[in-house]
């Protein structure tokens, strides 16, 4: 049988000499396998290399679309958003952008990445404030200037300083709610930083509205102690928005800042006895606002703007003697004031403003003579301010005491001894209830001196004038402001007569004199301008009565007037407590004249 070689058999034949050249083809062979598989190695290595480099390009691409959402996102969107009043979900929103930021690795952390955490910071902040939470709202400005800082410091962000300045504008303002005294050089710093910009002639309208904001800030400063430098501010304020399209709505930002701006000038005016001006101002801002609300309804600025500026509007008659129309502008007022809390019941600006609405329409009852509608109106702006302090421990100390003050005041004029033993006991359950942790000094020794004044009140209406005097004089150790109502032995008046009698008693007679006679001359105008306001007439008399002691050549003739005076008050305004004594005290001085 035929059988076949074994398997490579063949080289055994083959010449010894062509050995080397067998072995030499086959590792060329196999060199030329290998440098194929390289090549075709180095050719999947570029692909993939490619196809590497575009997923991770288009990664930063989206990345970037990303950050530029949520830039949007965070400012036009989130401003729009906080406008109508949403400000927990305003909240919500910037603290996953702060949490995002926050969990960025440092190599990813770009310019944009943070200039949009800033932002959220800023505005999770103002949040915040609105909200009650200071110490949060602190933290998040903070951190957002810190940020914003480092950034601009670079020079390579020109954003970063616009948000700077935003964001030390919200930190002044949390300041001054606070009433502390860094908010007017945080104002000025946001100022300086926007000024240039906001002046150049191609500024875009963020950056002119962020300046807007500023001046009004600065302006709002300014309105306690240099009103007509805040009229500056606020017309400063009011050039830029107008060229914003405040008047014609075509910005809607700039029309409620404008209107805001209105509503503040008409408090610096009135502060300078510019009383029309004033009263064409707030109209002005009120109108405004009522523009934007028809366009956008619910608008949460332009519902503080109207509330602020017929607040203003309410208050600007009781100043021209005309507390009835003051009264019938009362309920508008507080359905501004309700409108905006309904929308967003957690704001403790809107409910601050409600506090001072009330207090406002209580002092024009009391100047009107609606004794009773006084005594309740005081009582809800005390109410309110309380329901600030559970929600913001430091916020609306000095307005709850104020109001308590005055609710007391009423009632005792009016002799009602259950109502002032309801309120001071009233009082001591709340501050039981809610102490007063964290208030200013100030605040709070105005405050604490409440339960003594209260108490006193409460003795005098019951007849016991040595503790009434007793516990009148330990409130006045804790609050100089007391001391004039120990002083002058009296509860109402105004504060000139108060100050005169004050300073008779401290046996300044000089003082006395002097301050008797202005006193008497401001008295005598204002009657001539008198319209409803119901107490003018009494304080008129008080203030003759001041002068009889001060001048005794003319004791008989001013106790004479101050007695036909006395006469001619209105029934519910004679029956008070006040002008009763009053009346004791001119009969005491014309038997010893």
């Amino acid at each position: 049988m035929k059988t076949w070689p074994r398997k490579n058999c063949w080289r055994a034949s083959l010449p010894p000499a062509c050995r080397p050249l067998i072995r030499a083809r086959q590792i060329a062979a196999g060199c030329i396998v290998l440098a194929v598989l390289a090549v075709a190695a180095a050719v999947f290595s570029v692909f993939s290399r490619h196809r590497a480099r575009q997923a991770e390009r288009l990664a930063q691409e989206t990345r970037a679309q990303s950050e530029q959402l949520l830039g949007y996102l965070s400012d036009d969107f989130g401003r729009d958003l906080e406008s109508f009043g949403e400000l927990k979900t305003v909240a919500e929103f910037a603290q996953r952008q702060i949490d995002y930021f926050h969990g960025l690795p440092p190599q990813l952390k770009s310019p944009q990445s943070v200039l949009n955490g800033a932002i959220a910071l800023v505005r999770h902040g103002r949040t915040m404030r609105l909200t009650g939470n200071a110490e949060r709202a602190r933290a998040d400005d903070q951190e957002a200037i810190q940020l914003l800082q480092a950034q601009a410091d670079t020079g390579e962000h020109s954003a970063a300083t616009l948000e700077l300045g935003m964001a030390y504008t919200e930190l002044a303002t949390l300041e001054d709610n606070r009433d502390e005294p860094t908010g007017p050089a945080d104002a000025r710093h946001a100022l300086a930083l926007l000024r240039p910009a906001a002046q150049a002639a191609s500024a875009p309208a963020s950056v002119s509205l962020a300046y807007a904001d500023a001046l009004i800030r600065q302006g709002w400063e300014q309105n306690a102690t240099a009103p007509a430098q805040a009229i500056k501010s606020f017309q400063e304020a009011k050039q830029v928005t107008v060229a914003l399209g405040a008047l014609t709505l075509a910005n809607v930002f700039a029309a409620t800042d404008h209107a805001d701006a209105d509503g503040y000038s008409s408090a610096a005016l009135t502060a300078l006895g510019r009383l029309d001006e004033g009263t064409s101002a707030a109209q002005s801002g009120a109108e405004l606002a009522r523009r934007v609300l028809v366009q956008r309804p619910g608008n949460r600025q332009a519902l503080h703007a109207q509330e602020m500026s017929l607040s203003y509007l309410m208050a600007i008659p009781t100043s021209r003697l005309d507390p009835e129309t003051a009264v019938q502008l009362g309920p508008q007022v507080l359905e501004a004031s309700r409108a905006q809390l309904g929308l967003d019941p957690d704001n403790t600006v809107a409910i601050s403003n409600q506090g001072v609405a009330y207090e406002n329409l209580a002092i024009a009852h009391w100047r009107a003579a609606q004794l009773r509608e006084g005594a309740l109106v005081y009582r809800k702006s005390a109410d309110v301010f309380g329901d600030l302090l559970t929600r913001a421990n430091t916020s609306g100390v000095g307005n709850q005491a104020e109001a308590l003050v005055w609710t007391g005041e009423v009632l005792a004029q009016l002799g009602d001894l259950p109502g002032l033993q309801a309120l001071a006991a009233d009082d001591a359950r709340f501050l039981a209830l809610h102490p007063l942790s964290s208030a200013t000094a100030d605040d709070l020794h105005y405050r604490q001196s409440m339960a003594p004044y209260l108490q006193a009140l409460t003795a005098e209406a019951r007849g016991d004038q040595a503790t009434a005097r007793r516990l009148a004089t330990e409130a006045a150790a804790r609050v100089p402001w007391a001391e004039r109502k120990v002083l002058a032995q009296t509860s109402i008046g105004s504060p000139g007569v108060l100050d005169a009698l004050a300073a008779r008693t401290a046996l300044r007679m000089g003082d006395f004199a002097a301050a008797a006679k202005a006193v008497l001359a401001a008295e005598r105008r204002l009657a001539s301008l008198n319209r409803t306001d119901r107490l003018q007439s009494y304080e008129l008399a008080l203030a003759l009565y001041a002068d009889a002691l001060a001048e005794p050549a003319n004791a008989t003739a001013n106790l004479a007037e101050a007695t036909k005076v006395m006469d001619s008050l209105q029934p519910q305004v004679a029956a008070l407590m006040g002008p009763k004594e009053v009346r004791g005290w001119i009969r005491q001085a014309q038997v010893r004249h």
